[in-house]
């Protein structure tokens, strides 16, 4: 950090008000860790680096982005829901490389171990994949249904299907369909504990979150939330989980310990996306009515300044 004085005079020469400010100077070698949002409403992907706040130039993407994520190849996959495709952009550069043509309403996406892409088609009721190696899509799988979040544990990918208040599991090896799981009223979205023992899925109706044993393929007691919870991420040490609920503007961290949830944090306008850092410092939430990020102290449990100029957001990743 270098403190820098910036002298400036008006047309007539009349000399301004002088700016101190504090300049954060990078290795000019290094790359910057860059989060990356899709804006919905200009269809493009903003690159943020999380460590000053600053807005990097928007990448165009495809109509209507929904979600992103990280392949196998390091490339970022950016799903269109209204394009019918996939953009994949390469994060360092911040270019749009392919665009990748798929089924109708690509929305959530997710790694898999192999780093092959999987996401739900939802206007066809489809779950599909990009093998990143060759950024090929494969075959849809019929699923039938109004299909919305998506979640991968070893083999086996996990859906929820809103209309029928159920959890699918699905072979991504054989693509067989396996035994559904009855959860709260209209599941949205769902992440796994990092152990792959516990599922976690918001029931955007109920108002809960249920936890599913993956063992057994049993649901357990729901774990009353905010109104209209949406999105959800888990803690790398599996012990607290962040859940977004968009009707209220607050997030609420659960202690996945003893299964009950904390005072709820407020934020920005419907709270949508969640991702934390990667030392688990920080939740990042995407507060799609406010046009914004916002930064939560997970020491202090507050809210920090925003970082405003999106366009839409709705999701978040981070590498």
């Amino acid at each position: 950090f270098y403190p820098v004085r910036v002298d400036a005079s008006d047309g007539a020469g009349v000399r301004l008000q002088h700016v101190d400010a504090i300049v954060r100077v990078g290795d000019p070698n290094a790359l910057v860790p860059l989060a990356f949002l899709d804006n919905v409403y200009d269809n493009s992907v903003s690159p943020v680096d999380l460590a000053t706040g600053a807005l990097l130039p928007k990448i165009p993407v495809g109509a209507s982005p929904r979600d992103a994520a990280f392949g196998g190849d390091g490339m970022l996959y950016v799903t269109n829901r209204d394009g019918a495709t996939v953009s994949v952009v390469d994060p360092a550069a911040r270019i749009l490389v392919k665009t990748i043509k798929v089924g109708q309403g690509p929305s959530a996406i997710a790694s898999g171990p192999d780093g092959t892409l999987w996401f739900v088609n939802v206007y066809d009721g489809t779950l599909q994949s990009i093998d990143s190696r060759t950024q090929t899509e494969s075959p849809p799988i019929t699923i039938g249904g109004t299909l919305r979040g998506l979640a991968i544990v070893g083999s086996t990918i996990y859906l929820t299907v809103p209309s029928m208040n159920e959890v699918l599991p699905v072979d991504m090896r054989t693509r067989a369909l396996g035994t559904p799981i009855a959860v709260g009223r209209a599941p949205q979205y769902i992440a796994a504990a990092p152990d792959g023992k516990r599922l976690y899925v918001v029931d955007n109706g109920s108002n809960d979150v249920t936890p599913i044993d993956v063992a057994s393929g049993r649901a357990l007691r729901p774990i009353p939330v905010g109104i209209a919870p949406a999105c959800i991420a888990v803690a790398t040490d599996g012990r607290t989980a962040y859940v977004a609920n968009d009707a209220v503007d607050t997030v609420t961290p659960i202690d996945l310990r003893t299964g009950r949830a904390q005072a709820p944090i407020r934020v920005g306008a419907r709270p949508y996306g969640l991702a934390l850092d990667p030392d688990g410092k920080t939740l990042w939430v995407v507060d799609r009515q406010d046009n914004d990020l916002v930064p939560v102290d997970l020491v202090t449990d507050h809210a920090g300044p925003p970082i405003l100029d999106l366009n839409g957001p709705l999701t978040i990743a981070i590498p």
